[in-house]
């Protein structure tokens, strides 16, 4: 059993691990084009959990030639290289892992990754950004808010802007309560290069996912 290394003031979720089981569902049942050479990308990932539960569930695993993940935050890395390293006993080496701990926003996409397809997993901060809510430790603000003039929608612009020449395809797991009824409809309307969709999440109440491929 994987034995995630995590730091006081996190600890993953369900959500993460349903994220994880609803991207090998996508992948590798309505992904036929991502053939060979693909990134994963593991978006705001703080210790690693997402994507790694992806890589040691996902039976298409042999079409993707590297696996990346981003964080923010530097008090995340060291239990997010410790949780890669052991990933990378599991896998035997057979997919190169790194960690860049950047900035998702301030990412440069064509410069880092040289593979034509990603194939995103994210899983951002739940909660658009309220001094009124936000907790006094600095490491858990950073986990559960978008920072000033971050969004949901800014992340699937990001997206769409790098998703020519590159082909994209992912999933996004949001906050409801956070977004309105009309924020799929709006966003569709400002995307020109990937098309999105909401699948009804079951029993998941507060959260759901937007799947999108370009």
């Amino acid at each position: 059993m994987f034995k995630y290394s995590q730091p006081v003031f996190y600890r993953f979720s369900e959500d993460s691990t349903f994220l994880a089981k609803k991207g090998v569902e996508f992948f590798c049942n309505d992904l036929k084009t991502f053939d060979k050479d693909v990134v994963l990308f593991d978006g705001f990932c703080g210790c690693g959990v997402v994507g790694i539960e992806f890589l040691l569930s996902c039976e298409g695993k042999k079409r993707i030639q590297q696996g990346v993940f981003l964080e923010k935050n530097p008090n995340m890395i060291s239990f997010c290289e410790m949780n890669l390293e052991q990933l990378r006993d599991e896998l035997k080496g057979n997919i190169p892992l790194e960690l860049y701990n950047e900035d998702f926003f301030k990412f440069i996409f064509e410069k880092k990754l040289l593979a034509s397809k990603i194939f995103f997993l994210i899983n951002p901060p739940y909660f658009k950004e309220n001094i009124q809510r936000q907790p006094e430790n600095e490491d858990r603000k950073k986990a559960r808010f978008f920072g000033q003039e971050e969004s949901l929608e800014k992340i699937f612009l990001k997206i769409d802007e790098i998703s020519v020449p590159k082909k994209t395809a992912g999933i996004v797991l949001y906050r409801v309560d956070q977004e309105d009824e009309e924020f799929v409809p709006n966003l569709r309307k400002k995307l020109r290069n990937i098309s999105i969709f909401v699948e009804g999440n079951g029993s998941k109440k507060l959260v759901d996912l937007i799947y999108f491929k370009s």
